[in-house]
């Protein structure tokens, strides 16, 4: 006994040779529940809409490349104006805090480490 298929290529190639056989058998099997007719028509559905989800994810793709992109040139259109308004007010806080942004920090060294404690060679074993 063969299983039922799992992937969806599967199943439409299975549902058109079904399709085609049990019209092409119409004698063995005169009263299928449901009709050649509407196999096909149903697969026939099944192919549109797939043929619909890809062009959608195709034009989703389409969508998401165009809002990157934007998002890069505005990026980098506020960058721009960001160093242009630090240069101009000179990294002045109180007035870069009027378009929303600050100055740069003062660099702050890190603290050297401090003294290692408890340091102890690992035991090795025989060879």
């Amino acid at each position: 006994m063969s299983s039922f298929p799992q992937k969806e290529a599967e199943i439409a190639a299975s549902a058109q040779a079904m399709a085609s056989g049990l019209a092409d058998n119409a004698a063995i099997y005169p009263a299928t529940p449901v009709v050649p007719a509407n196999s096909t028509s149903l697969i026939s559905a099944y192919t549109t809409a797939k043929n619909d989800a890809i062009a959608a994810q195709a034009a989703a793709e389409d969508a998401t490349t165009s809002k990157d992109e934007a998002m890069d040139d505005l990026a980098d259109a506020m960058k721009s104006d960001i160093r242009y308004a630090e240069n101009t007010v000179d990294y002045d806080d109180d007035k870069l805090k009027l378009i929303g942004w600050a100055g740069r920090k003062d660099r702050i060294p890190l603290a050297p480490p401090g003294q290692a404690r408890l340091l102890e060679a690992p035991k090795k074993g025989e060879g």
